[in-house]
Parts: structure tokens; sequence; C-alpha cells
């Protein structure tokens, strides 16, 4: 059983009820747990086949993927994002949430970004 620190939960208001779709970013983090699991909510269902790793992923400060599952719940609205590996390195992350992410067919206008920092760079 792994043991997970601390679980920010993102409230990502991101479809409008006209199904057009808002981008943002997020003010960027620091000192962000090096265990952290994301959560992210959706305000309706998504297309489970528009949920990838190449849609929904954190990339270090030199644009490399960081390996992680991505866990879409069965309510379809939330999204568990867990590390492959143990933990991030101190340093420079971004989340990103691609515009391809789809609900009835319809894909964001833009991609939703959230800079952290893991440890004291």
């Amino acid at each position: 059983m792994r043991k997970i620190l601390t679980v920010l939960v993102m409230v990502l208001v991101l479809l409008v009820p006209s199904g057009v779709a808002l981008g943002k970013e997020f003010p960027a983090m620091t000192n962000v747990n090096p265990k952290k699991m994301w959560i992210i909510k959706f305000s309706q269902p998504v297309d489970i086949n528009s949920v990838s790793n190449s849609e929904i992923c954190v990339k270090d400060s030199g644009g490399k993927i960081i390996n992680t599952i991505l866990n879409l719940e069965s309510d379809l609205k939330t999204i568990e994002m867990l590390l492959i590996e143990n933990s991030y390195k101190d340093g420079d992350y971004v989340l990103t949430i691609s515009k391809n992410i789809t609900s009835n067919g319809k894909h964001l206008d833009e991609e939703t970004i959230l800079r952290f920092q893991v440890g004291n760079n």
C-alpha cells in the first residue's frame, strides 16, 4: 500500500454550458510535496478515449514527460494522476491538460497549465 502524503484537489471548471471550453493558467505553486498525487476534476464527464498521458501530462524543466498513470474515476469527471516512480526530483515542472480532452465530442479551446516546483530551487 503506497502512502500519499498530500492530495491537491484542483477543481478545474473547464467546460461551460454552451460546450465551449476555456483554458487557463493557474498560479505557480512552490514547495510541492515530491510524492504529490494530482486530482483533476472536470465540471462535466469527459470522453474516456480523449484521456491519455499525451493529453494530460507533467513535464520537467527540460521538457521530458514524467511517467504517470491516469485513473479516470467512474463518475468520468475525476482523474487521479499517480507517479510511476517513487517521487518527483527537486526542480521545476509543468502539469498540462491539452485542449484535445473532449466532453460530448467537443474539445477544449485552450490547454490548462499549472507550473510547480519541488524542493527549494
